[in-house]
């Protein structure tokens, strides 16, 4: 067997873009994304401004829908806690979202992981969607209560907030003026700025009760840990119980129904018997396919 020459390389192979997705970071995906449901909206408002407000109505965040006049309950709201955040009124509004998920989320991801970054971003961004729903209930406005709230603010509080918790002496230097600031200040003069914006009764435009919604989601992650996580954890575990108990008692089933079989032979079971012993074989085919 001949050696192969030292120049010699395998061709690359080519990698699946699946398999690209899955070794992107969290934020990677969360700016892709979120920059793709942003030109979808551009390229909607370019052919008919009717098809970008219909984006809007249906995937931001509706408290309320109004039909002749009246205010009804808004049916696409649990969808629209996912959604709203993948929206921006403009192209200011998304730089600055996701210049700061840039910036604060290159502190966190590495500490906390992909998964449990996104778990953060996508329980700030429900959390504050709630918290703006929960306001719509104290306004007399229905156009205010009906009209879409849009953007990732509440999702990325959340991370802001985390991140601050974690280092709150950390420095970031501002562009103007050109100063390094600690994140806690930073955080501190926006947490400021949206209470007196809600207390003074100005918040229609700026969803502040949904920063404010994503930041005690923040806050409540970094003093309870990650509080999705274990949900989720805690409901498997209970899955897998339960799965574990239900096979204990067809075990003991079973066993009952062999000792009776060898005392009585076939002719002893009973319809019930029988029934099990057919599920039981039908379940066992399924899991050698």
């Amino acid at each position: 067997m001949s050696d192969r020459p030292h120049w010699y390389q395998d061709p690359p192979r080519r990698q699946s873009f699946l398999s690209d997705f899955r070794s992107w970071g969290a934020v990677k995906t969360i700016v892709i994304v979120t920059v793709a449901c942003f030109l979808v909206q551009i390229v909607a408002g370019w052919f008919s401004p009717h098809a970008y407000r219909e984006i809007t109505q249906i995937f931001g965040l509706r408290t309320y829908g109004i039909q002749d006049g009246q205010l009804s309950f808004n049916l696409l709201f649990p969808l629209q806690l996912f959604t709203y955040g993948l929206l921006h009124a403009g192209f200011s509004h998304i730089f600055w979202n996701l210049f700061l998920l840039w910036v604060y989320g290159q502190f966190i991801e590495p500490q906390m992981g992909k998964r449990a970054f996104l778990r953060l971003y996508i329980g700030g961004a429900v959390v504050g969607g709630l918290a703006q729903w929960a306001l719509g209930f104290g306004s007399d406005e229905p156009g205010i209560m009906a009209m879409p709230t849009v953007g990732a603010s509440a999702a990325v509080y959340a991370i802001m907030v985390m991140t601050t918790c974690r280092f709150p002496h950390q420095r970031l230097m501002l562009i103007f003026p050109p100063m390094p600031v600690p994140l806690w200040a930073l955080l501190a003069v926006r947490i400021f700025f949206d209470i007196n914006t809600m207390a003074s009764g100005t918040s229609s435009a700026v969803a502040v009760a949904a920063h404010l919604g994503g930041a005690a989601f923040g806050f409540l992650w970094f003093r309870k840990g990650d509080v999705v996580g274990k949900a989720v954890d805690k409901r498997k575990l209970a899955k897998h119980a339960k799965a574990q108990e239900a096979s204990s008692s067809d075990r003991r089933e079973m066993d009952r129904i062999l000792a009776q079989i060898q005392a009585g032979g076939l002719s002893s079971l009973s319809p019930g018997d029988r029934k099990f012993l057919e599920r039981r074989s039908e379940e066992l085919r399924k899991e050698r396919m």
